[in-house]
């Protein structure tokens, strides 16, 4: 074997063998080493289409570059065709590795002078992480978590691996997830950490390729059917992180990836954060929001009929419900659910006020009375997406409906009628009553311009925004030949959509310049043309101290809305939507019943809600900092916010049992002690106590340079 290519600058050395593998890769300053396991290394892989079910999976470690071109910090292999079973295949291959300061950047460039398309490019594939570089080099073994834009996993190698999949086919074989960008991930990093050090893996692609974090840990001790495995004391574990991509480079074509970033770290996952929260910011321009929204606290959303003719809210009690509930909670708009003609879920073309429900004179009057009181509305639909089979308008779309690889349209099922349509035919849901869903290409410009055109009727009669529901289903692969995209590239879909998002802004805010879309649960791209989104978090805090996705997103864009979902009685949702800085999204009972029925809770909203706006320039300008490295004692949740007004912080007790906290002293000046539905007083120091379930916030107007 030939010695090491080795790239050094003061922060990293990256070693390569011959044909590119990483052998290793060390913090320059420490020695501290990212593999630790002695498995074979690895680069990259290509992943092509056949005549039939097969695929080849073309290894970069099987193949012999035909140039290697290297300077001080770059080194590039060069492939003039690749091999498979001994096949000689006409794929150019150009693999470069590049230190770029403190981050090593891997990019492909492919020319496919092949018969079948490249569907998959894996680049890098790093081997044997066993999380060596997680701790200082004298340090002992410490637990090594996983942390992504969505959630975090702590001790990763000794516990089940996070959404983990059944993969069965002969390349795995180990416990194997998928994290996927953009259509599961907010942002598109994975990091993995320890205590003292960590390594970020991102991808700096504004141009919307599927991209995958594919974990695959060793040995597989819970991914399979026979339970858990019991290895020996001492059984090496590691990981193989690969940055997947799903690509459509057909034959005579070019592809040009967008380079992957390895960076060692210094710290946990804030340190990840931060470096794409500064790539992010540079790739994308965030949407100018509505004015209003610098106000918005979030909503109260409540269902007006389902696609089972059940109703439960006509126009005339929206617009009641709101007139008795936002004097008292402040929440200041109405999100209406199942507003149309055959209600909820039932993806119409016709999503006009229903005649049942107070028909268009209704819902004008409800918007009338809304606005008198300040407030407004907003609608949730499928509209933008989708559309029911059994809907009179569906010849006029049929050329535009998502097809399969087989030219099939390709339906969608809602399954939550009755008990035929919780059953299952192998991987797909039975109709039941339920709609079938056909999605409808994004490509299509009639389908726009006639959402459009329901919209613009809607404002006519008072409407204010619209929530897009399943935007993180958006995106989907389309075969068809005849959209003007190509078949079956779901990039193409995404940058069309952003594309037409862009239109449909522009057009509704011509009309009504304070006009607000909403989507669900998107990813952070879609904030180009989207102002809030309709996010839930509804996951319990981790006694273990472990960080919810909601405090992650939102440490990593603080300036970006989201709502956070507050149900009957949940108490602990109003203190992570005040500690995080989100809207409350107020959905009682399947959003069916209004939040007047529980008047102890309600007066909980209404409380934690005006505190949080009498705190607007603190709790509510953009500055969640999560802990900002303050340390409390006690069984306590907390969250820093900062401003140019000073510094909050948010701190909750979210056990059963009442709970008392302390801070080091000397770590906050003099400070404000303010609980929900009480005046504020004076603290210093000693400790605060904390009824269970509850919240209160210190304040420092004086001290806004309190040191992190």
């Amino acid at each position: 074997m030939t010695a090491p290519i080795r790239m050094v600058n003061e922060v990293v050395a990256v070693d390569l063998d011959e044909r590119g593998a990483v052998l290793q890769l060390t913090d320059a300053r420490t020695g501290s080493p990212v593999r630790g396991s002695a498995v074979p290394a690895d680069s990259w892989k290509l992943v092509t289409l056949t005549d039939g079910y097969p695929v080849r999976h073309i290894r970069g470690r099987d193949q012999v570059p035909d140039a290697v071109e290297r300077d001080a910090d770059q080194v590039t292999f060069r492939y003039d065709a690749v091999e498979h079973d001994g096949e000689r295949l006409d794929i150019r291959v150009a693999y470069t590795v590049q230190l770029v300061q403190d981050e090593v950047r891997f990019s492909m460039e492919i020319g496919n002078g092949g018969r079948f398309r490249i569907r998959e490019v894996w680049c890098p594939v790093l081997t044997g992480l066993d999380g060596a570089w997680g701790r200082a080099l004298d340090a002992p073994a410490a637990d090594l978590s996983m942390t992504t834009s969505n959630w975090q996993q702590p001790d990763v190698l000794h516990q089940p691996l996070a959404r983990q999949e059944f993969t069965f086919n002969v390349d795995v074989l180990a416990e194997v997830a998928h994290y996927r960008y953009p259509r599961q991930l907010k942002m598109q990093w994975l990091d993995l950490s320890g205590p003292d050090r960590g390594l970020l893996l991102y991808v700096r692609d504004a141009g919307l390729t599927t991209t995958s974090f594919r974990i695959e840990k060793y040995p597989p001790e819970f991914g399979d059917f026979t339970g858990a495995h019991h290895y020996p004391e001492g059984t090496e574990r590691h990981l193989t992180a690969a940055v997947q991509r799903l690509t459509s480079i057909d034959p005579g074509e070019t592809w040009q990836g967008a380079p992957v970033v390895l960076h060692p770290h210094d710290g946990d996952w804030h340190a990840a954060a931060s470096r794409y929260r500064a790539w992010a910011r540079s790739a994308y321009t965030w949407c100018d929001r509505p004015d209003w929204l610098q106000g918005f606290t979030g909503f109260q959303h409540l269902l007006g009929k389902t696609h089972l003719n059940e109703t439960y809210f006509t126009f005339d009690r929206f617009a009641e419900t709101f007139a008795q509930t936002q004097p008292r909670d402040g929440i200041n708009v109405l999100m209406t659910y199942g507003h149309e003609h055959r209600g909820c879920e039932s993806a119409d073309f016709d999503i006009q006020p229903a005649q049942s429900l107070g028909g268009s004179e209704g819902f004008a009057e409800l918007a009338r009375r809304v606005h008198a009181q300040g407030g407004r509305v907003m609608i949730m639909t499928h509209r933008h997406a989708a559309l029911a089979t059994d809907d009179p308008a569906t010849a006029l779309f049929a050329d535009w409906f998502v097809v399969t690889r087989e030219g099939m349209p390709r339906q969608e099922i809602w399954p939550k009628t009755s008990l035929e349509s919780y059953g299952r035919s192998m991987l797909r849901t039975y109709e039941a009553t339920g709609p079938i869903w056909q999605r409808v290409c994004a490509f299509s410009d009639s389908w726009w311009e006639t959402f459009l055109d329901q919209l613009l009727q809607l404002i006519d009669l008072g409407l204010d925004g619209v929530q897009m529901d399943l935007m993180v289903d958006e995106g989907p692969i389309c075969y068809a030949t005849g959209h003007g995209h190509k078949a079956g590239a779901p990039e193409e879909q995404l940058r069309k959509l952003g594309e037409r998002l862009a239109w449909l802004r522009q057009r509704v805010q011509e009309v009504n310049p304070d006009f607000t879309l909403m989507g669900e649960e998107f990813s952070d791209w879609l904030y180009q043309y989207l102002d809030v989104s309709f996010s839930r978090y509804p996951e319990a805090y981790d006694d273990r101290g472990t960080p919810t996705g909601a405090r992650i997103f939102r440490y990593a864009l603080p300036e970006l809305l989201e709502t956070c979902s507050v149900g009957a009685f949940a108490y602990d949702q109003l203190s992570k939507a005040v500690m995080t800085g989100r809207g409350f999204g107020v959905e009682v009972l399947l959003i069916k019943r209004p939040i007047l029925d529980d008047p102890a809770f309600h007066r909980a909203i209404a409380e934690a809600n005006a505190l949080r706006i009498g705190l607007a320039d603190l709790l509510m300008s953009g500055g969640f900092q999560d802990t900002d490295g303050l340390s409390i004692e006690g069984r306590v949740e907390h969250g820093v916010h900062r401003s140019a007004a000073g510094v909050a912080v948010v701190v909750a007790n979210v056990t059963d049992q009442p709970q008392s906290f302390t801070i080091e002293p000397g770590r906050l000046p003099a400070a404000q002690l303010h609980r929900p539905g009480e005046p504020p007083t004076s603290w210093s120091s000693g400790p605060v106590d904390l009824e269970p379930h509850s919240f209160c916030v210190l304040t420092i107007r004086e001290h806004a340079d309190v040191p992190a």
